[in-house]
């Protein structure tokens, strides 16, 4: 009896030294995939850093018109170098009398794969609709390399080239709807007049390989004054030209904005 009362502890108090040894281990192996996210996280992308701004008028009386402007401008760079970016605009304006005037909406998306500091690969995706030039859907995909030229504290300049393919389609003048491959130069600058003054500048040509007279491009050029530290104000101008635009309209569109925004 004695024999067994001596087993029966022994076994005890080897069972009391497992048992938090075999809780250790279970723990530590529940917490290990939450080490290596809150690790991966540390080590990994920066949030998404941007602006976005909005304009709206209306006016009563004699006219009655409403008018709303709105863009945003947002990028998120990896620890890797690589970097996502995404840049929208949206325009429209109703008259009582007229209807609806203009309804402008783009948008493109962006990502680049860093060679070094100062070269990159870039993928690219664009999508435009234009009422007011009876454009109904303008989209493009494309692939090209960049770099960028100077980068200092308060400048900064990079330039694009590469290959797309581009598919316009019209709402009622369908015959001029076409679809080609296209050369693609851009340039994006950026300049920090001072701590609250920015100003910044880009441009992109789209070209037909096939077909030299078919040729598109924008411009939009902005200035963002810093009132807080989140807010600003911001004066723009958004020019548009297109060598072979639908029939019946013009080649040249001129937008310009004034309007508040936050910065995120």
């Amino acid at each position: 009896m004695m024999l067994l009362s001596a087993i029966l502890t022994t076994i005890g108090a080897v069972a009391a030294q497992s048992i938090p040894i075999q809780t250790v281990e279970v723990l530590a192996l529940s917490a290990a995939p939450l080490v290596a996210e809150a690790a991966a996280e540390e080590a990994g992308t920066d949030d998404w850093q941007g602006k976005v701004t909005v304009s709206l008028s209306a006016t009563d009386g004699n006219s009655h018109e409403k008018g709303a402007y709105t863009d945003l401008k947002m990028a998120k760079k990896f620890e890797s170098g690589n970097r996502w970016s995404i840049v929208s605009f949206w325009n429209f304006r109703q008259s009582k009398a007229a209807g609806i005037t203009q309804r402008t909406s783009s948008f493109e998306t962006k990502y680049e794969v860093a060679i070094n500091e100062s070269s990159y690969y870039y993928g690219i995706a664009t999508a435009d609709s234009k009422l007011e030039s009876d454009l109904d859907l303008r989209w493009s995909l494309g692939v090209g390399l960049g770099h960028v030229v100077v980068e200092k504290e308060d400048y900064k300049l990079s330039v694009e080239a590469g290959l797309s393919h581009v598919d316009e389609s019209y709402t009622i003048n369908t015959a001029d709807d076409d679809s080609y491959a296209s050369g693609r130069f851009s340039y994006d600058m950026t300049h920090n007049y001072s701590e609250k003054l920015k100003f910044e500048n880009t441009a992109t040509l789209l070209f037909s390989l096939d077909d030299t007279d078919d040729t598109s491009s924008r411009m939009v050029t902005g200035a963002t004054y810093k009132m807080t530290a989140a807010m600003l104000a911001q004066a723009g101008w958004i020019w548009e030209w297109d060598n072979t635009p639908a029939t019946g309209s013009g080649k040249t569109d001129n937008l310009y904005t004034i309007s508040l925004g936050w910065t995120f």
